[in-house]
């Protein structure tokens, strides 16, 4: 018989890897908003962090080496730049929601609004150490204010429309006893 917790992390795992291959794909269509100068929220950073603070078991360490690899390969980023920032960041969250558990939507919005200012930064600091040639910084700075504004409802989307919340004691504690 199948486990029903393991069943349920691998069809989010999954469920994860195609919203996410979804937003590649609608990002690489010639019909984006980059046409009008604006770009794209990063919306699978947004689904990454909004999903480890709630369900760390959701996202895997692996996960998100393969997806951040994808993305860096598919939209012509430097190989492993991002994913390198993007995996920092996840785990700093990751290890925040471990410790701090069930803190609100005020220390929420504060981690996450700290660790994405901090990704886009350290981006553009790694790149800049190695010489590679960086996109405006305004260009940056407006996808940054577009994926913050973009994350409460990729939230809102998470919670009430996929139904990933945090596990209540009862649960975590079920989870722990049997890992």
């Amino acid at each position: 018989m199948v486990d029903q917790n393991a069943l349920e992390i691998w069809l989010y795992r999954l469920l994860a890897t195609v919203l996410i291959a979804l937003w590649i794909f609608a990002s690489l269509l010639p019909i984006n908003g980059a046409a009008a100068g604006l770009p794209w929220p990063d919306l699978a950073y947004c689904l990454m962090i909004a999903w480890i603070l709630r369900r760390p078991e959701f996202m895997p360490f692996p996960l998100i080496v393969v997806l951040g690899l994808t993305m860096d390969f598919l939209f012509f980023k430097v190989p492993g730049a991002w994913t390198l920032i993007l995996l920092l960041s996840t785990e700093i969250l990751r290890k925040s929601s471990v410790t701090e558990g069930n803190s609100g939507v005020i220390y929420e919005g504060g981690a996450v609004l700290a660790t994405l200012v901090g990704a886009f930064l350290g981006h553009r600091a790694l790149l800049a150490i190695f010489g590679v040639q960086q996109p405006p910084l305004g260009g940056t700075l407006l996808e940054l204010v577009f994926t913050l504004l973009a994350y409460p409802l990729v939230v809102l989307i998470s919670v009430y429309i996929l139904q990933i919340r945090r596990p209540d004691l009862a649960e975590s504690l079920s989870f722990k006893i049997r890992s």
